[in-house]
């Protein structure tokens, strides 16, 4: 039967419309020749349509086996040919023809497959399959034609749905459990058991229950190995509210495991603790209490234990040597100094106009033409940990700030003093050559000379006391009596190299305090009720400090190309904070600090109206090369060309400190610095080390703590300062600095040097970085508002609440 007596069968159209002038077989022929593509697609990507099967005498060369693809069919009776009378007609669409219709007798009907059956037979054939090499392969077929099928509410409406995505479930649950793919097995388990918990395809098949009993098992098992029992209890109570009683088995076994681990812990507490082991003990109990809260006796024991050995876990990133509190570099030796030393004057909080400061042992009075100071020992300061001092040798001690010979000699302090009068052990009255704005701020110097190559010994809060265990352990000074009336705590700091570990040794409770918290894990800690988080009053600022032993770094442009091809807030914002913008970190234009806040008085040196250079990468390139071609012609007209060495040769030692943070931030540098032309090689300093030995670096990345910016700028910028400078421009600003009579005096002078600093490219500023600390709630007088972990460690106190939790 050829193509026109094929289409004879059918009563041409019902309605619709025919050209004129085209006849139906043509029509037909052109339509179908255009439709072989779409046969030929993959059955996902056609779109929906229904196959009418016809008898064997309707055959043809172009149906050969009778079957019609057509639009879906919107019959409103049944499709089953023998429900039909055999005389009337089943009209349709050709999916080739979408203007006509056309009709067929029942009679030369077979059958009719709608869309739905034709999925639904595709998922069968692909659930029978069992060659093993083929299985991921059917398994990810049956689920896309299963999930066109379930997405559509005309066709899930078929009974066999149901019964083939029960079986599908199965079968991927099953696959995805033999080849260990946990978590993709309960996930299809956990959507088989609300349709039918005791499925199983055969007999010798695990049924739903058991399989998804083995996987929670093995969950909970790796959680209990891991020692994250807090996630294991938390998913047990999750199992019982979502699987009822189907799970009792495998948590209680579980939770047995659990309770014998506390018990352990619990018999080597009570085991130290007889043997006076104050360490060992603390590490037991907090073990047992980690382990299970709810232990019999367990808080009672931890209450007996820290009131018979006061301990606090402390966790650091970083470690100081000596402990300097002075210190602009090191985070660490200020913590540490803190804990060692005691000022003659010392730092109490941020004012509007600088720091204030207080006089330990006593007052100290600044007179109205701020050319005196007045220092009043009081009988009745109430300080337990204070060197002894009196008008005396206060007066010595400032005298040897001003001579050269001495170690921490000033010479800001040696150019200001003039005068010193002590008319009795009580009363002391320095007189001064010329007004100063914060001349109590000199004198945050040590009671007795601080040599920071050989340290005196602590005359403060704590001492260093040697240790068999993990960690440095630090006890209240012996020297003072007073202190152990007060019961302070001994102090425990664990160094963590990883600061994700030390937040979760925290949520554990492994730990108590957090000096310095990584700025990912802020929100992490903020979310437990257990644990207080604050940020420091003063924020760190990061820069990186050229070494000009390589002409290249002598250059300005040089030095300016380097900062226009470092993309700030590409690393800052998207690398290291992971895309988040907490408040206080923010690029900054110079080495002063911006502020956390734009009224934050810490940022009186900070110049608002100069902008952070916009990285380029391309113009950073153009500098970099002109840099170079212009220390060339610059060394041949020294003659001394031969001494030059290109840029391409060269390769510049950028060295960072021992942290996260720096490390980080260093390697994205490097990978911004290779594409404007110039190569680095990372250098990470030892522990501990902020500085390296010899002057060996050529970029040095910088945290800087500027308490108080009026002093410590000299500190970075001078000849005499870290940076080394030696532009005649930022020497005289900075001796500028040294004759302002007030802060209306001070502050431009400051921002000036801001834009000195600025323009010439003296140091890199990188960002601003707003450090935080954290605590657990059972550790009290850490403070809110401190710019120093220490601040208050007087006042420390640790109590018998404990309750690990991991957010």
């Amino acid at each position: 039967m050829n193509k026109s007596s094929f289409l004879l069968l059918f009563a041409v159209i019902l309605w619709g419309v025919i050209h004129p002038g085209v006849t139906v077989s043509t029509c037909v022929g052109q339509e179908k020749e255009e439709s072989d593509g779409e046969e030929k697609k993959d059955l996902l990507d056609r779109r929906p349509f229904d196959r009418i099967y016809l008898d064997k005498t309707n055959f043809t060369k172009e149906y050969p086996k009778g079957i019609l693809e057509v639009e879906e069919l919107n019959a409103k009776g049944s499709l089953v040919p023998s429900a039909n009378p055999p005389q009337e007609q089943l009209q349709f669409r050709f999916l080739w023809d979408s203007v006509n219709w056309y009709q067929v007798p029942w009679k030369n009907i077979v059958k009719v497959e709608t869309y739905p059956e034709i999925l639904l037979i595709e998922i069968r054939k692909h659930l029978d399959d069992k060659t093993p090499s083929k299985k991921e392969e059917n398994l990810a077929r049956a689920f896309k034609f299963l999930d066109r099928v379930l997405n559509n509410a005309k066709y899930r409406s078929n009974p066999k749905v149901l019964e083939y995505l029960k079986e599908y479930l199965y079968a991927d649950a099953y696959y995805s459990y033999k080849n260990n793919q946990l978590k993709e097995a309960w996930s299809a388990l956990d959507a088989l058991f609300f349709m039918a918990r005791d499925y199983r395809p055969s007999v010798d098949s695990p049924t739903v229950v058991e399989m998804l009993s083995d996987l929670i098992g093995r969950r909970m098992g790796a959680m209990v190995k891991a020692r994250n029992y807090r996630a294991a209890e938390s998913l047990m109570a999750s199992t019982r509210t979502k699987y009822g009683s189907t799970q009792e088995a495998v948590i209680d076994k579980w939770q047995a495991q659990i309770i014998a681990d506390a018990e352990k812990e619990k018999a080597k507490a009570i085991q130290f603790f007889n043997a006076g082991d104050g360490r060992k003990t603390h590490d037991a109990v907090r073990n047992m209490l980690n382990i299970y809260p709810q232990i019999e006796g367990g808080q009672a024991m931890f209450r007996r234990v820290i009131e018979e050995y006061p301990l606090v876990f402390v966790g650091v990133t970083d470690i100081a040597e000596k402990g300097n509190p002075a210190s602009l570099l090191s985070w660490a030796e200020r913590r540490k100094g803190r804990l060692y030393y005691r000022s003659v004057v010392e730092y109490s909080h941020q004012g509007q106009d600088g720091g204030i400061y207080q006089f330990p042992h006593g007052n100290i009075e600044v007179s109205g033409d701020m050319k005196t100071l007045h220092f009043d020992f009081r009988s009745d300061i109430d300080d337990p940990a204070l060197p002894p001092m009196n008008a005396y040798t206060l007066r010595k001690r400032l005298l040897d700030l001003s001579d050269p010979n001495h170690p921490d000699y000033s010479p800001v302090w040696a150019e200001l003093i003039r005068t010193t009068q002590a008319k009795n052990p009580k009363l002391l009255s320095v007189g001064l050559s010329q007004p100063h704005v914060r001349p109590e701020a000199l004198l945050q110097v040590n009671h007795t000379i601080f040599n920071p190559d050989n340290p005196p010994k602590p005359d403060a809060y704590y001492v260093q006391i040697p240790s068999q265990e993990k960690g440095d352990l630090y006890t209240p000074n012996p020297a003072y009596p007073e202190l152990k009336q007060k019961k302070l705590p001994q102090l425990v700091e664990m160094v963590f190299k990883d600061s994700t570990e030390q937040t979760n040794a925290l949520l554990r409770g492994d730990i108590d305090v957090i000096d310095r918290v990584s700025p990912t894990d802020i929100a992490r800690l903020k979310r437990n009720d257990d644990i207080e988080i604050y940020p420091y009053t003063i924020p760190t600022i990061h820069i990186l400090i050229p070494n000009p032993r390589k002409k290249h770094m002598q250059s300005v442009i040089f030095r300016t190309a380097l900062l226009y091809g470092i993309n700030r807030p590409k690393i800052l914002f998207s690398g290291l904070l992971g895309g988040l913008r907490p408040n206080g970190f923010r690029i900054i234009s110079g080495p002063v600090p911006y502020g956390i806040t734009e009224t934050d008085p810490i940022g009186y040196a900070y110049n608002p109206r100069i902008e952070p250079l916009v990285a380029d990468a391309r113009l950073g390139l153009v500098q970099a090369v002109v840099g170079d071609e212009a220390l060339k012609k610059l060394m041949k007209i020294q003659k001394k060309d031969k001494e030059f060495k290109a840029l391409k040769d060269l390769v510049f030692k950028l060295c960072y400190p021992a942290n996260d943070f720096a490390r980080a931030a260093c390697a994205s540098i490097k990978l911004d610095l290779k594409v404007i032309g110039v190569e680095v090689e990372l250098v990470e300093l030892k522990p501990g080390q902020t500085y390296p030995d010899d002057d060996d670096f050529d970029l040095l990345y910088s945290e800087i703590t500027m308490q108080e910016p009026f002093l410590d700028v000299r500190k970075i910028l001078s000849a005499e300062g870290i940076a080394g400078t030696d532009n005649d421009a930022i020497n005289q600003a900075i001796r500028f600095l040294d004759t302002a009579r007030s802060w209306r005096d001070a502050r431009p002078r400051l921002q000036e040097l801001h834009s000195l600093c600025f323009h010439n490219a003296i140091v890199l500023p990188l960002w601003q970085v707003v450090e935080h600390y954290a605590y657990r709630k059972n550790v009290k007088g850490v403070g809110k508002k401190i710019n120093t972990l220490y601040k208050n460690v007087v006042d420390w106190k640790i109590t018998d609440r404990f309750d690990g939790k991991d957010n």
